[in-house]
């Protein structure tokens, strides 16, 4: 088969279906959230060294698989990373690629967690009574790393 000129390449080649892949799988909307659910949703992806997080609250945020993510150190010198959204709404709780902070506070509502992911403050907790809200409960998902 010859060489195609930049201007064949919007016909298709003479070849039966199976036998080429279309350029469209590069482009398809379709095609890139089928990879993102069933491929690169569940692999392994740098975030960062641990090096770039030395001390307890130093942090780091990311995208992956177009989910925001953020690394932390925590108080106890372990590494864990947590969807960087609040349990109670899903506001971003850090804005910042990297910084240190010693508790994650939702700027919409003001939860506030640790640096290991437990809720640890939620503002008029009382109001919240009549539901049988579980601080336990509502810890950041945490995501393994």
């Amino acid at each position: 088969m010859a060489a195609r000129r930049f201007a064949d390449r919007a016909q298709p080649p003479d070849l039966k279906p199976s036998e080429y892949v279309s350029g469209a799988v590069y482009r398809d909307e379709g095609v890139f959230q089928s990879e993102l659910d069933q491929v690169l949703s569940k692999v392994w992806h740098f975030a960062c060294h641990e090096s770039e997080i030395p001390n307890a609250g130093d942090y780091r945020t990311f995208q992956h698989a177009k989910q925001p993510l953020l690394v932390i150190r925590g108080e106890d010198n372990s590494v864990r990373c947590f969807f960087n959204v609040c349990s109670h709404r899903g506001a971003r709780l850090l804005g910042d690629a990297a910084g240190t902070a010693s508790r994650l506070t939702c700027f919409y509502h003001l939860w506030t967690y640790d640096t290991e992911g437990r809720c640890v403050d939620i503002p008029r907790e009382e109001g919240y009574a009549p539901t049988g809200l579980d601080k336990a409960a509502l810890g950041l998902r945490e995501v393994r790393a």
